[in-house]
């Protein structure tokens, strides 16, 4: 059954990239469901996001959130720092295109900080970015500019380019930053996120919460602090030489 999870899933993910949805469903709910069967954790809730992206990518924005939450809570549980992120992104995406920039915001800071403390620079940028869009979105370009310039930074840094899907949806974002900010103040600004570090930009992203945008049970267990008790607990056996999947 683990097998047969990880063979759907790869043939979901492949057919997924391609942009066919219709055959890449099937494989993503027989992932799901060998998951289960099979009770692997780290597999279970990664499915549960996976069908969550593509379940929302066809609009079905109750369910999607409903499965990133599962699969927040079954990497909660587990203790799995990546996939606590994962989810936590995926779950910021969603509440971003719904307008609720705040708690957007909180989400996708919480994943930044844990993929950072992973040593992550991969899925990071897209979380970076992601933070970057909800704080634009809040209402505060300026803070939202150096995100997206710390974000280039590590593009540049670790060779990883945007995706071909993702380029337009970028320099739109980008272009109505500038246009808000003016070229001079843009540049100073893009420039300044990509010299500095994360934390002091995150904790600059979440200084001026909208009213109303106060943590909810299961996003951020205390604002403002990089890791739950459970997260830092994980974070010191990492550090002290165990495995990620331990």
């Amino acid at each position: 059954l683990t097998e047969a999870a990880r063979a759907a899933t790869l043939l979901a993910m492949e057919a997924f990239r391609a942009g066919d949805v219709e055959r890449a469903m099937p494989f993503f709910e027989e992932a799901l469901t060998a998951a289960r069967e099979a009770k692997h954790p780290m597999l279970n809730g990664n499915a549960l996001v996976n069908l969550g992206q593509l379940v929302h990518r066809q609009g079905d924005v109750p369910r999607a959130e409903a499965l990133y939450r599962e699969g927040l809570a079954q990497f909660e549980s587990e203790g799995d720092v990546w996939g606590i992120a994962y989810a936590a992104n995926n779950i910021a995406v969603l509440l971003r295109e719904k307008g609720e920039f705040g708690r957007a915001a909180l989400l996708s800071s919480r994943a930044v900080r844990l993929l950072n403390g992973l040593g992550d620079r991969f899925y990071l940028i897209f979380a970076v970015e992601d933070l970057a869009r909800a704080v634009a979105g809040a209402g505060r370009p300026e803070p939202a500019v150096r995100l997206f310039g710390a974000a280039a930074a590590l593009r540049l840094a670790s060779g990883a380019l945007l995706p071909p899907g993702g380029q337009a949806n970028h320099d739109r974002d980008v272009g109505s930053l500038r246009a808000a900010l003016g070229e001079g103040s843009f540049v100073s600004a893009w420039s300044d996120g990509g010299r500095r570090a994360l934390e002091p930009l995150v904790a600059e992203a979440l200084a001026q919460r909208p009213q109303g945008t106060a943590a909810t049970v299961g996003e951020v267990s205390r604002p403002g602090e990089a890791l739950t008790s459970r997260e830092l607990q994980v974070a010191r056996r990492l550090a002290g030489g165990g495995s990620n999947r331990r």
